[in-house]
């Protein structure tokens, strides 16, 4: 993972974006947008997300019984995980829990019980940026904003 994203979609293009054909479907599904509940922050189109922010992510409806029509759903979250040993208040943990390593995923504490109930999402991101220290004195990192460029016809 990264630490910054960028999603510069408005609502309504970040659910066609996530449409999906439902298998043995004749029709591809657009999932419903969940309302947000985070503190009183929205959701907000940009080229900068940080850890902290909120961004659609893409889940599946089952962890929203009665809630949902689709199978799976858009819900707007803050970016970063509160662990289960995590006491008081969700605002007093910094969310430094934003990067996950592949390698190590099954081993962690805080990711591996996550992962085997089952606990699975899709961050909505045009892209990405990581960074490289440049060879200036100061150690500048330089950003670099990662994407897949795909058609303009796309819709």
């Amino acid at each position: 993972m990264c630490g910054r994203t960028g999603l510069s979609l408005r609502r309504d293009q970040v659910q066609c974006a996530c449409s999906y054909k439902p298998e043995g479907a004749a029709k591809f599904v657009t999932p419903e947008w969940l309302p947000e509940h985070n503190a009183d922050k929205e959701y907000t189109p940009s080229y900068n997300i940080a850890p902290s922010d909120v961004t659609p992510v893409l889940v599946s409806s089952s962890k929203y019984k009665n809630a949902a029509t689709t199978d799976r759903v858009l819900k707007p979250m803050m970016w970063g995980v509160i662990p289960s040993w995590h006491k008081g208040d969700f605002k007093t943990h910094n969310l430094s829990t934003n990067n996950c390593r592949l390698e190590t995923v099954k081993e962690s504490k805080l990711y591996s019980p996550l992962l085997n109930s089952g606990g699975r999402c899709v961050i909505v991101a045009e892209g990405f940026y990581e960074w490289q220290t440049t060879n200036m004195p100061s150690k500048v990192k330089q950003p670099y904003y990662i994407y897949s460029p795909q058609s303009e016809d796309i819709q």
